[in-house]
């Protein structure tokens, strides 16, 4: 094969995914400058591995692998999530490999591995047989200018100028239509400069701002918050009522208790924890974030953000967050301080702990949450992140639905020791509890083109007494930290002096976030 046709062969190749990519997406006709735009990564793609091996073929077989990878991972997520690969998906790309079990099963193991290793076998066998190119010079050339024009985006002002030419193509902020009318590419670099302009701005108005320094407020006066986000949880019973009536038979004496119960509208379905974590703590809809509320923790929760626990810190609470996981994972290890947490506890103190499917269970996360509130009499927000029911399940309906319902008991054994529990009686603590998406099962609880992706909730307080049955009411998970503080700081009114509503600012001094002494080390590991 001639050196030329080697170059057309060797592009030729990632078109070949490139089309596939939109097949996918279901891009047909896009007009001219976005289908350039999508188009673009490919070619520097190409152009880059090319001037890096000076062999076009072994550089197309690289591309055609990168892009094939980058559409099952694309047709796994819109099976199992419902939603297109967006830009802040490249945050996960490490967890595939660092937490597989939670990825590589949705698309398949053998798929994945196989995949893997024709590429790696395919481009190795490549790089070994063709031969150099002998003028690598011009293409190295190329390669330089578009790798400065690519680092030139990410400084103003030539960001400012990227970002105002690429909102006039019209992304809806809907990746599903925003993919097929761009195409998948250009939605990707669409999202992503738009994003990184905007942020610096939708931070500013959202960061905790100067307000009341912490209180010296008695344990008496400031009750306990216990703030429980449970995986994968609803009432799957409003669905399916063949359902045994008495499946959550501890999440109906709380909701019986409660001040408030009810459907959670969340952002999410399937999973993407992080958006319904990050809404519940600060107030904020996904109006506030633009482009970062497809993953708050990727880059825009790397700064302080007003949040419940900025909030209940300034009026003299200490603040921990429980989740028996890993603590790097969602870079929470970052995000937890920046949300006003003193503390955040992770797997490494549930040693020995109940296990559900792997996991630890939601009857020892809330076992320890009670042991934490024993050991300790000041006031204290515990925000609790569960982990029992995470998937993946089982392969098939029947077995899938009896691993999520078998996990599902046991978040029900958690309600009911926290429901029961002496200590919050005795404290008359706020507890709350809400789902943070509805579980990946498509075709079991929900399908496209369904409605209701709610979760549930309620908000229980123990100093109160409710009416005969609670409170029904719908809420957003935006409306919970408000309800929340309310509560909490009813018998701090004096505290409360100047605050603007959860989502307008919280609470820092002057000279940055209010100093404590952390409850747990918050040293990373």
């Amino acid at each position: 094969m001639s050196q030329y046709a080697r170059v057309l062969a060797g592009a030729a190749l990632p078109l070949l995914a490139w089309v596939v990519l939109r097949r996918i997406a279901g891009t047909r006709r896009t007009g001219l400058v976005a289908t350039a735009l999508d188009l673009m990564p490919v070619g520097v793609m190409w152009a880059v591995a090319f001037a890096i091996t000076a062999r076009p073929l072994g550089a197309g077989v690289l591309v055609l692998g990168l892009l094939l990878g980058l559409a099952l991972a694309d047709r796994t997520k819109r099976a199992v999530l419902l939603e297109p690969v967006v830009f802040s998906d490249a945050a996960e790309l490490v967890q595939v490999f660092t937490h597989p079990r939670l990825y590589l099963p949705f698309a398949g193991p053998a798929l994945v591995y196989g995949g893997g290793a024709l590429v790696a076998i395919g481009f190795g066998g490549v790089l070994l047989a063709e031969p150099s190119w002998p003028r690598i010079l011009p293409v190295a050339g190329v390669e330089g200018l578009a790798a400065a024009l690519a680092a030139g985006l990410w400084f103003p002002p030539l960001l400012g100028l990227a970002s105002s030419c690429l909102a006039r193509l019209g992304p809806s902020g809907d990746p599903t239509r925003d993919t097929a009318e761009l195409g998948p590419l250009a939605c990707l670099l669409t999202y992503s400069v738009i994003a990184r302009r905007e942020r610096p701005g939708r931070r500013a108005a959202v960061r905790p701002a100067p307000a009341l320094a912490r209180t010296q407020a008695t344990g008496a006066a400031l009750r306990p918050v216990v703030l429980l986000q449970v995986e994968s949880f609803f009432d799957p019973r409003r669905v399916s009522p063949s359902l045994p009536p008495d499946l959550l038979a501890g999440w109906d004496r709380c909701c019986a208790r409660s001040v408030s119960h009810g459907r959670l509208s969340v952002p999410c379905w399937g999973a993407n924890t992080m958006r319904a974590e990050f809404t519940a703590l600060t107030g904020l809809p996904d109006e506030a974030l633009g482009f970062d509320r497809f993953n708050p923790y990727w880059a825009f929760a790397r700064r302080p953000v007003d949040s419940l626990a900025w909030r209940l810190r300034a009026i003299g609470y200490r603040t921990v967050c429980v989740h028996p996981y890993s603590r790097r994972f969602y870079r929470r290890d970052v995000a937890m301080r920046c949300l006003g947490f003193d503390a955040f506890i992770g797997e490494e103190a549930f040693a020995g702990a109940e296990r559900q499917r792997g996991y630890v269970s939601d009857r020892a996360l809330a076992r320890f949450v009670l042991d934490l509130l024993n050991a300790d009499g000041r006031p204290v927000f515990v925000f609790a992140i569960s982990m029992g029911n995470h998937g993946p399940w089982q392969d098939g309906p029947e077995a899938g639905l009896q691993d999520f319902l078998d996990g599902l008991r046991d978040s029900d054994g958690m309600f009911a020791l926290m429901g029961d529990a002496p200590v919050l009686e005795r404290r008359a603590a706020v507890l709350a509890a809400y789902g943070d998406n509805q579980p990946g099962l498509p075709g079991i609880f929900a399908s496209p083109g369904l409605a209701d992706t709610q979760t549930d909730y309620f908000v229980r307080d123990f100093g109160r007494v409710p009416p005969a049955a609670g409170t029904a009411r719908d809420l957003a998970a935006y409306d919970l930290p408000g309800l929340l503080y309310d509560l909490a700081a009813q018998n701090a009114a004096e505290s409360r002096r100047g605050l603007e509503p959860i989502g307008g600012g919280a609470l820092m001094t002057s000279g940055g976030p209010v100093s404590a002494e952390p409850l747990y080390s918050l040293d990373d590991e």
